[in-house]
């Protein structure tokens, strides 16, 4: 039971990670993309 808590937890963090990262990238731009601004979304995320 713990394994699958944990995958869950893991998963939604790399998929919110993605997610935002993709969405920063395509709202901004590549030339602009800052991580702190990506983390920042992501955090919120």
């Amino acid at each position: 039971m713990k394994q699958k808590i944990v995958f869950a937890l893991i998963m939604g963090i790399l998929t919110t990670g993605i997610i935002s990262f993709t969405l920063i990238t395509v709202n901004v731009g590549w030339a602009h993309l800052h991580t702190s601004v990506w983390l920042r979304s992501w955090a919120v995320a």
